[in-house]
Formats: C-alpha cells, sequence, structure tokens
C-alpha cells in the first residue's frame, strides 16, 4: 500500500513537472513570434496548445502576450477566440501591471488587434492611457503604428491624442517621411487635427519635400483637406511638386490629389483632374 501511494505522489509530481514545462515551453516560443516573418511550425504548435488552453496567459509576460496577440492575428483565420482572451487578460491588469509593458509590446498588442479587425474597447483604453500616460517612452514609429491601430479601429483617445500631438511636435525631426505621413493621415481619421501640430508637421514637409514620396504628400495633402485646413504654402509648394509628375501618377493618387486641391480650392496650372 505505501508503495503504491509512493508510486501514485511521484506520478502526480511528475505530471506537475512536466505541466509546469510545458507551459514554460509554450511561453518561450510564442515569445519568439514577431510578426516580421513567417510562423515557424513550432509557434503553430504553441498556438494550437494556447487555444486548448488559453488559462496559460495568465502566467505569460508582457512580451509573449504580446507576442501571442500577434501570433493570433496572422493566422488564417484569425484566432478570434485566443485574441480574445489575450485582450481580457490585458484589459483586467491594473495600472502598475500595465506599467511593465514596453513600447513595443503596447504597439504589438494595439497592431495585433487593428490587423484581425477585433474592436475591443477595454483592451485598447488601456492601452491609449498607458500612451498618454508615458509618450515619450516611444519612437516615433512606435507612435505611428499605435495611433494607425486606433484609426483603423475608429476608436479615439482624446487623452491619448493630446499627449500625443505635444510629442509629435517634440519629435517631429526624429520621424521618418512615412512615419509622419501616417501620422498626420492617422489623426485626421480620428478627427483629431489642431492647428498647431499641423502647422508645425507643414513646415516639417515644406523643409524637406524631396525626401517624401507621392504617397507620402498625398497621405498629407488629405489630411489637412480632411480637417478643412487650408495651409496656402504647403499645399502650393506640394502641387507644383505633384504638377510635374502628373502624367505619370498612378491614378488611385490623381484621385486623391484631384480631391483634397478641389475640396479648399487650390489650383495650379499642371494639376488637372484625371479622365
Amino acid at each position: 500500500l505505501r508503495l503504491k501511494f509512493g508510486r501514485a505522489v511521484v506520478s502526480k509530481l511528475c505530471f506537475k513537472k512536466m505541466d509546469s514545462s510545458r507551459r514554460v515551453n509554450t511561453e518561450e516560443i510564442i515569445h519568439t513570434f514577431d510578426g516580421s516573418c513567417e510562423m515557424s511550425e513550432d509557434v503553430r504548435g504553441a498556438m494550437l496548445v494556447l487555444h486548448a488552453q488559453p488559462e496559460q496567459l495568465r502566467s505569460f509576460r508582457p512580451r509573449a502576450l504580446a507576442s501571442a496577440a500577434l501570433a493570433a492575428a496572422s493566422l488564417s483565420p484569425v484566432d478570434g477566440k485566443l485574441l480574445a482572451a489575450v485582450s481580457k487578460q490585458v484589459a483586467d491588469l491594473d495600472g502598475s501591471a500595465l506599467a511593465a509593458f514596453e513600447p513595443a509590446d503596447l504597439t504589438a498588442l494595439a497592431w495585433a488587434l487593428a490587423c484581425a479587425n477585433h474592436k475591443d474597447v477595454p483592451t485598447m483604453t488601456a492601452i491609449g492611457c498607458q500612451l498618454a500616460d508615458r509618450a515619450w517612452e516611444f519612437s516615433p514609429e512606435q507612435l505611428a503604428k499605435t495611433v494607425l491601430a486606433f484609426a483603423e479601429l475608429r476608436l479615439a483617445h482624446q487623452a491619448m491624442m493630446a499627449t500625443v500631438s505635444m510629442e509629435i511636435m517634440w519629435k517631429i525631426d526624429q520621424f521618418s517621411p512615412r512615419s509622419l505621413a501616417q501620422m498626420a493621415e492617422s489623426c485626421a481619421r480620428l478627427d483629431y487635427c489642431k492647428e498647431p501640430l499641423l502647422d508645425w508637421l507643414a513646415a516639417r514637409v515644406i523643409g524637406r519635400l524631396d525626401d517624401y514620396s507621392f504617397e507620402d504628400l498625398a497621405a498629407i495633402i488629405w489630411s489637412f483637406a480632411q480637417a478643412s485646413i487650408r495651409h496656402a504654402v504647403l499645399f502650393d509648394t506640394i502641387a507644383g511638386r505633384v504638377a510635374d509628375a502628373w502624367p505619370d501618377l498612378e491614378e488611385g493618387l490623381l484621385v486623391r490629389f484631384t480631391w483634397a486641391f478641389g475640396k479648399l480650392g487650390v489650383s495650379h496650372p499642371g494639376v488637372m483632374k484625371p479622365l
């Protein structure tokens, strides 16, 4: 009887050890996924385990939670059940626990929800509050990508946008042309277009016009038009560059430029409506 009891205890302990090891391995495997490359078979296997045992997420560290969200959004079809579980885990955390998330983790979480069109308001609100509290920790690219995620989900977080607009002005010389164009368009889509911010943005674009692609310029000019803000110097400067390339521009860009110029009554001899 003692021998059987001893074997049962050892067996139970071994099972617990194996289960704990499996949990650690699942987290470690998923931690490696950042969404920048194709998902490996190991990660796919770990996601199957998580799908069946979402309670494992409770012990996940911030980076692994963000990676799990990215992986769930990257699957085809999207693993909505697991994405909802990650969202609930994040939304239920208090402020001190959320403060442990790095800007890259918060950006990845927001982007995963946006890519999956998973409009989880509590989770995005938590992310927005963190960004509002410590926007200075975010790089320009992280700022642009996080705000773009809010725009994709059509969720406006006023405190976040107020802080972000100040941060853009502070860091405007650190933004790449693409990131600045993304930020301008996201602000317009979220109906958060304050003239001081757009004045700074216009000055930056005018001073480095050649650094911007026509796609970037179209996004910027669309943003000003959407906000009904006519910055004469910016519009005239962009119109001059667009006029030189007008015959060679893609139709989508032609339509966008034409709409923006027309909305604010900007005319230029080299700019015409597409056929």
